[in-house]
């Protein structure tokens, strides 16, 4: 199950939902509870939301080249982009995440994941 919504920007996921989204998520996730559920974006990056799914999390990673390229598309503020670096650092760390790398095609991606959670 993958959280969020497509936009004809290419860039869905989480992003599409509010910040106060969360609880209402993990409410719906306990009544109707997924094999694998996949979700990005800074929405719900946050400790006490993959705490309470209790998550393996993965740090997608991505090379500084195509990041950029990304980051360009989207018009994102460099300060904003700092910050997001540190929240997801520190994040990685204090939850253990596993690196995942980002730059394959979305088909390979999720069977890479299903594999890495040892999934069919």
């Amino acid at each position: 199950m993958q959280l969020g919504h497509p936009r004809s920007t290419g860039f869905g996921g989480t992003d599409t939902w509010g910040y106060a989204d969360g609880p209402k998520a993990l409410e719906w996730l306990r009544k109707d509870p997924a094999e694998l559920v996949v979700g990005e974006g800074d929405r719900f990056s946050v400790g006490p939301w993959l705490e309470e799914l209790k998550a393996e999390v993965y740090w997608c990673t991505l090379n500084r080249h195509d990041l950029e390229a990304r980051r360009k598309k989207r018009t994102q503020d460099a300060s904003w982009v700092k910050g997001r670096d540190t929240k997801t650092a520190r994040l990685a760390e204090t939850l253990k995440a596993r690196a995942f790398d980002m730059a394959s095609p979305v088909d390979a991606l999720v069977k890479e994941l299903r594999k890495l959670a040892n999934l069919p």
